[in-house]
């Protein structure tokens, strides 16, 4: 990531990222999505410790919950869209998807990026979907 950051930083210093040539505008998007991109494949986060926390229950139990979350017909993704984790835009893509396994996917891709209080609502609505053994299994507690 340092390498990534050192290209950024260079780029800026530089002042090509702050000039009126169409080359440099490309040049810079181009660096900016490949540091973006180096951050989705290689799970880095620049946020706070306890905003990853979340992010590796779900890598951790991503097998499990893509197996046993019940995203399209348990009311969930409602449930997310009313305690405001997800928009709009994310309820209508993760609802668009044909089968379960595509809606638990998206769902799982999503809320891996939101905050730990987010993901605090997301195990809330298991809660109230009729979902708490999966509450119960990705978080290691009766409740």
């Amino acid at each position: 990531m340092a390498d990534i950051r050192g290209t950024l930083g260079n780029s800026i210093e530089k002042k090509h990222c702050f000039t009126d040539n169409v080359a440099s505008v490309k040049h810079c998007s181009n660096i900016l999505l490949a540091c973006t991109l180096h951050m989705v494949l290689y799970g880095v986060h620049l946020g706070p410790e306890n905003e990853v926390e979340h992010t590796q229950t779900i890598r951790q139990h991503y097998v499990f919950l893509v197996d046993r979350l019940d995203a399209k017909h348990s009311g969930l993704v409602g449930e997310l869209y009313s305690a405001g984790v997800l928009s709009r835009e994310e309820r209508d893509n993760v609802s668009a998807e044909l089968t379960s396994f595509g809606q638990n996917e998206k769902l799982l891709s999503m809320l891996s990026r939101k905050s730990m209080e987010q993901f605090d609502k997301f195990l809330d609505a298991l809660d109230r979907t009729c979902q708490r053994h999966v509450r119960n299994h990705i978080t290691g507690r009766q409740r």
